[in-house]
């Protein structure tokens, strides 16, 4: 009886630890972060998307972000760096953030060149990205209140000014690392996400309930057949995965 306790009660702190895990269930106060990194060069891509954050009606959207090269590139700077650039310390990326309609007009541009892409931008932060693989961090957005309607939003990444070929030269190694941070009225939930936080608490509840009714069934199959050879232990196993 003792032993079976000790198991369930295990499972269970196994569950609600499971249950906490993940960028989208942690606590209210912390911001939604998304890690997104690619090459920029200029033969090849000077543009990637990063990721999106949906905000409601009336709430204020703020976006941080933290950048830095994968890799210290200074050897290659002072190999690759066209004249005027061998002294730079940073390279400036431009960080932009879309509403969702100006996204749709990008993604059917695709013959677009990058300033063309940067023209439809709801935001933009020029980053200064150290050249020594340290990170740099701002804000492409603070205080922006969506007034209206609900919006999606999109960050992308670019070089328009083809900064990193001028400091790097063609660059096929460094990968360009953002990680991003964006909240609606400090909450980290994006705005999709928001009525599914009282159905997944309502099922975890129930989860844990069933949880706890399996656990008594086993008991009383204990006491009645002396056995503990029962299904009910695969039960609690594959309630536990």
């Amino acid at each position: 009886m003792k032993s079976l306790t000790n198991l369930c009660t295990i499972l269970l702190i196994v569950l609600c630890a499971l249950s906490g895990d993940g960028n989208d269930s942690g606590m209210l106060a912390e911001a939604k972060q998304a890690k997104c990194k690619e090459l920029l060069n200029k033969y090849d891509k000077n543009f990637f998307y990063c990721t999106k954050f949906s905000v409601g009606k009336g709430k204020a959207f703020k976006s941080k972000y933290r950048a830095r090269f994968t890799r210290n590139m200074e050897s290659l700077q002072k190999r690759k760096a066209a004249p005027g650039y061998e002294n730079r310390t940073r390279v400036i990326v431009t960080l932009a953030v879309y509403e969702h309609k100006n996204w749709l007009a990008v993604m059917d541009m695709p013959g677009a060149s990058c300033k063309e892409k940067e023209a439809l931008a709801f935001a933009v932060e020029h980053a200064r990205v150290p050249v020594d693989g340290k990170v740099g961090e701002g804000w492409v957005t603070m205080t922006e209140r969506n007034w209206y309607d609900p919006m999606m939003y999109y960050l992308a990444v670019m070089d328009c000014e083809d900064e990193v070929h001028s400091v790097l030269g063609e660059n096929k190694y460094g990968r360009v690392e953002i990680e991003a941070e964006m909240t609606q009225d400090d909450d980290q939930f994006s705005y999709e996400k928001q009525g599914t936080i009282t159905v997944d608490t309502l099922l975890l509840i129930a989860f844990m309930a069933l949880f706890a009714l399996n656990c008594v069934d086993l008991n009383k199959f204990i006491l009645k057949n002396e056995s503990r050879n029962s299904p009910h232990y695969y039960c609690l196993i594959a309630m536990a995965l």
